[in-house]
């Protein structure tokens, strides 16, 4: 009789157990639902290769893109990258053994060199607009570029979607960004720290400055505009030897470097699906990633059909 009731009592909608019990029932079949629609993207990639810049621009193509907080940081970090964009400068002239031509801005380096870092809501400082303008005006730096500097110190400056994309801050830890494409959900990731951007095929690591960023990239395996600008003064041959074709030609180095990774795939089973895309362009970035969804729900597809 006892069992009878204690039976009964886990069966009456009443039952704080039973409801529990149920609950949690709800509640695993909902996240199986949410798992089967849910696609996790792990993006890799050479430093300064764009992984940041392309997980920017899919938070603006596809979620909310960026609150007035997010903003504010970033509008400190577009500083920041104005500041070490002078401060290389500096340093390429002395290497190169390059003086002002207007000699009076010689004055502004010690200036520029020992600017603190922004707060929260500071303004950038009136004191650095001209002399960050004369001295870009000496080494002749466009108009527009001029112009931009002289946006940046607007009281009321807020970085626009492209200053956002363009500015860039080290990546440490890891980063996630969820977005939806059509039915299904990403969940991508960043890595930052990791050591393949295809215009580094003539460069160092910053990491490591014996080791090429292609080679590197190649390894790991096992930005379009600037890779069109750069082969036509550094030629590909000179860092891969076995390239056999046009320095210049931007349709047969992609493919040369295509070649290198397909190679690298020694899985017949897996599939390399090879996009070339500048991370900057967002319409260029949606056409892949389309491009990405679409395969993925065929192969979704094909699996279910097995």
């Amino acid at each position: 009789m006892g069992s009878c009731t204690s039976i009964l009592l886990r069966n009456n909608k009443n039952d704080p157990e039973a409801q529990k019990s149920k609950s949690i029932d709800k509640k695993i079949k909902a996240d199986e639902k949410r798992l089967r629609s849910e696609v996790k993207v792990l993006l890799l990639g050479a430093g300064e290769s764009g992984k940041s810049t392309i997980l920017k621009q899919l938070r603006l193509i596809h979620a909310s893109g960026f609150d007035v907080n997010e903003r504010e940081s970033f509008r400190i970090v577009v500083f920041s990258n104005i500041i070490m964009e002078m401060q290389t400068i500096f340093e390429a002239m002395q290497l190169l053994n390059i003086t002002f031509e207007n000699k009076e801005n010689a004055q502004f380096v010690p200036l520029v060199q020992q600017v603190e870092q922004l707060k929260q809501r500071e303004p950038y400082p009136i004191s650095l607009l001209k002399p960050l303008s004369s001295l870009w005006a000496d080494k002749g730096v466009q108009r527009v570029r001029d112009e931009a500097n002289t946006i940046f110190w607007q009281p009321d400056y807020t970085p626009t979607d492209q200053d956002i994309v363009r500015c860039r801050a080290k990546t440490t830890g890891i980063i996630e960004t969820t977005f939806h494409i059509g039915p299904l959900t990403y969940r991508m990731f960043d890595v930052g720290g990791q050591r393949i951007a295809i215009s580094g095929y003539d460069q160092r690591l910053v990491e490591d400055k014996d080791a090429n960023q292609m080679h590197e990239s190649l390894m790991l395996f096992d930005n379009i505009y600037i890779f069109k600008k750069k082969i036509l003064i550094s030629p590909i041959s000179k860092w891969f030897p076995d390239f056999e074709g046009d320095n210049h030609s931007y349709e047969q180095t992609v493919e040369y470097f295509k070649r290198r990774f397909q190679r690298l795939n020694q899985n017949d089973n897996k599939l390399l699906y090879i996009h070339y895309t500048d991370a900057t362009d967002a319409n260029l970035l949606q056409h892949v990633m389309e491009a990405v969804s679409d395969t993925i729900l065929n192969e979704n597809l094909n699996t279910l059909m097995l």
